[in-house]
């Protein structure tokens, strides 16, 4: 159980390291309905942008972007453990950004064994 990180294409940039301001693009694919998109920043034309293991996204994310490097794309297979659902104070700070998408909220982890993200590292913000 967690979460499984495979190298799709790799970056050449510095690695992502914990406390750092991160810009990903990415969507969100659920193993049981036909690989169905439930989320994705492609959709909305704008990247997300986070701090990576401060547990402000889905501990899935908090491990598996850990040493990604700029430019590089991955994909993480989460088991539901690791994709639980961000306390309602953390959910109320992206919800400008989920909100914008053209399908509107829909930005809901689905209930499933394994969830994947294809996540591409941007930029280091800070």
């Amino acid at each position: 159980m967690g979460v499984e990180k495979v190298i799709l294409r790799r970056g050449d940039g510095p690695k992502a390291k914990i406390g750092q301001k991160l810009r990903v693009d990415y969507f969100g694919t659920d193993k049981q309905q036909n690989q169905r998109i439930f989320d994705s920043s492609y959709e909305r034309r704008r990247p997300f942008d986070f701090e990576i293991g401060m547990g402000r996204v889905i501990k899935g994310w908090d491990e598996g972007i850990v040493g990604m490097r700029v430019g590089e794309t991955a994909l993480l297979k989460i088991t539901p453990d690791y994709a639980e659902q961000l306390p309602q104070e953390e959910v109320l700070k992206v919800l400008d950004d989920w909100a914008s998408s053209p399908r509107g909220l829909r930005s809901v982890i689905p209930p499933v064994d394994l969830i994947c993200f294809e996540i591409r590292l941007l930029d280091i913000l800070k």
